[in-house]
């Protein structure tokens, strides 16, 4: 093959599987963060105060965001 054409297929199949990597990049970051974020609330649910300003943020994060 020539290179032209070699590199009009690599184009290609970056071009199909970029989205697809990201994809999957944005699925890992969620279960990582969600993972995170459950080993936090159990580690700050041992302290009465910390357990409450977890519970406020989780209902409303807007008005329980530190000013």
């Amino acid at each position: 093959m020539d290179p032209v054409t070699i590199s009009a297929i690599a184009a290609s199949v970056v071009s199909v599987l970029s989205p697809l990597i990201a994809k999957g990049l944005e699925e890992v970051a969620k279960s990582v963060f969600k993972d995170t974020y459950t080993k936090l609330k159990e580690h700050l649910s041992n302290d009465p105060i910390s357990k409450k300003v977890v519970e406020d943020f989780e209902k409303n994060p807007v008005e329980a965001a530190p000013d």
